[in-house]
Formats: C-alpha cells, structure tokens, sequence
C-alpha cells in the first residue's frame, strides 16, 4: 500500500510500506521551478530528508512528467545530497523511470555519472514504473 509522504503542485512523495519503496513523483508542471534554484534544492533537500527518515530498502524515482532541467553548476549538488539522502535511509537499489523530456533526462543521467564513484548501490533506468518496481524487487 503507497502512503502519501507530501504532495503538492510539483512533486508527489510516497511509501510503498509493503515493498519498502520510497517513490517520488514529479508532476509536468516542475519546469516553473527551472531557473529557481532556491525552490529546487527544497525539493531535493525533502526528497533527500524524507529518504533518511523513513529508511526504505529501495528509491523509485519517477520522473515520467519532470519538466525540470538541472543546470550543470546545481547537478553536484543534487547528487550529493540525494546520495546523502539514501546512504542515511539505508537504500539498497534506485529505479528512475525516465522523462519525456530528453533534456531533463540527460540533467539527471549526467547527476548520476557525477556521483557514480560514490554510489553503494545499483542505479537503472526504465520506461515505465511497473518494470521499475520489478527490477527493484527481483
């Protein structure tokens, strides 16, 4: 069962309790955040807290929707933090279903390559959330 963490006009936090799969949602309209800076590293601090407090096995990011292009000068920064996030929570696999927007794709395949030496476990990317989940089970 998928419990509501936060939810608001950008972005959806959620617990599968049953799986331990803490999952984050960004909703299309996220790309009015691009050029704030400020409002992004909100999102990702609580992403990051929220990972840390409720210590799931596994991270499903789901950004299907995400609009958001992180400029290469914050990309450090998001790694870092996310990778805090889930080295404090425990996480033992991420999933990332990606955009539809192949820009904010590539933001995000570059922040992973940046943090890659520093990672514990195993990142993957996926199409859809279903196979996402598989993966994150198997």
């Amino acid at each position: 069962m998928e419990r509501i963490l936060s939810d608001d006009k950008f972005l959806t936090t959620l617990l599968d309790e049953t799986n331990s799969i803490f999952i984050t949602r960004w909703k299309s309209v996220s790309s009015e955040i691009d050029s704030n800076v400020e409002e992004i590293k909100k999102y990702i601090k609580l992403i990051a807290d929220e990972i840390a407090s409720v210590h799931p096995k596994y991270y499903l990011a789901n950004q299907t929707e995400r609009n958001t292009v992180y400029t290469v000068d914050i990309q450090n920064w998001i790694a870092v933090t996310l990778l805090g996030g889930c080295k404090r929570g425990g996480v033992k696999k991420a999933a990332v279903v990606q955009s539809k927007n192949l820009i904010a794709d590539i933001s995000t395949d570059q922040m992973v390559s940046e943090a890659s030496s520093e990672l514990n476990f195993v990142v993957k990317y996926f199409s859809d959330e279903n196979s996402a989940k598989k993966f994150l089970l198997s």
